[in-house]
């Protein structure tokens, strides 16, 4: 369960930098910091992790709903079907790994 909630900060934090990077012109000396927590979060979410699979799968997850929730609420953008249909397969993957132990 440690592994969603690092999966969940190393997700905001990567949303976070793409959102920076589209509105920001010093992207570069902005996102250092960032860059290396977000690589210590997603260390955090495989070390944690019970397999490597689902550590991936939780990132993307996590990843995916933030850049969802990033496109439609702050960047005004249209919402793509795709996007549903793989967080919809995602959440599956998530639930049946979890269950299948």
């Amino acid at each position: 369960m440690i592994s969603l909630v690092w999966a969940a900060l190393a997700a905001i934090i990567a949303i976070g930098l793409e959102i920076l990077y589209r509105q920001s012109s010093n992207f570069p000396v902005l996102a250092i910091i960032p860059a290396i927590i977000l690589t210590f979060c997603i260390y955090k979410t495989m070390f944690y992790s019970e397999t490597l699979l689902l550590g991936v799968a939780a990132f993307s997850m996590f990843t995916l709903l933030m850049r969802i929730a990033a496109s439609v609420i702050i960047l005004n953008e249209p919402l793509v079907k795709g996007n549903l249909v793989v967080a919809g397969l995602l959440l599956t993957e998530q639930v049946v790994g979890r269950l299948w132990r």
